[in-house]
């Protein structure tokens, strides 16, 4: 979640930040925190939810979906909004999708949280 938050805060920053040097760097600053929590989380769950023999099987198709088919699919629709609204609502809809995951990963959380205590 915390990957998530920092995702909502960085790409807000890049999009509407752009005079400010300070901020772009704090905004890179939190890179860490959105890909490498993000993608360090990824494959500790996938070490958890597959055996042993599949995970690293499961690991390329994370990889593929992940950076091949969402990168194809974020590059396209990020140079039409880019096009369309200008960059600063372009990094607005990834804030939004970031706030997206961030409301899923929490709502799993507290979904999980109440069937433990049942």
């Amino acid at each position: 979640m915390f990957s998530f938050a920092c995702a909502v805060a960085r790409f807000l920053m890049i999009g509407w930040g752009v005079e400010s040097l300070l901020l772009l760097l704090a905004a890179q600053l939190l890179h860490g925190a959105t890909f490498g929590v993000c993608h360090a989380a990824t494959v500790a769950a996938l070490h958890r939810w597959f055996p042993a023999g599949q995970q690293a099987r499961a690991q390329a198709v994370y990889g593929s979906v992940s950076f091949g088919a969402g990168g194809m699919l974020g590059g396209l629709a990020s140079g039409q909004t880019w096009e369309a609204f200008g960059s600063g609502w372009t990094y607005t809809l990834g804030a939004l999708f970031a706030l997206a995951g961030l409301l899923l990963v929490w709502r799993s959380s507290a979904d999980r949280s109440a069937s433990d205590a049942v």
